[in-house]
């Protein structure tokens, strides 16, 4: 379940990193002073995506879970 749940937030991760690296690199390049981005910055924020990802998919998953199939089918 987390396979699949991951595929998409991972796609767009690797389409969205190189757009925003040469679009921050071009709103910099405006600046005099400017600390230089390196793609690896990038990284850090993806991971954090993906573990909130992760902790709110798992969170959804273990309610389901919980839930009695008997509670559930008496109302369907």
């Amino acid at each position: 379940m987390s396979a699949d749940s991951c595929r998409l937030p991972l796609i767009a991760a690797l389409v969205g990193w190189p757009l925003a690296l040469y679009l921050v690199r071009l709103w910099l390049r405006n600046f005099a002073c400017h600390v230089p981005i390196q793609p690896w910055t990038f990284l850090p924020a993806g991971l954090g995506m993906l573990g909130l990802m992760l902790l709110t998919a798992g969170t959804q998953i273990y309610k389901i879970a919980r839930v009695d199939p008997v509670k559930t089918l008496k109302y369907e």
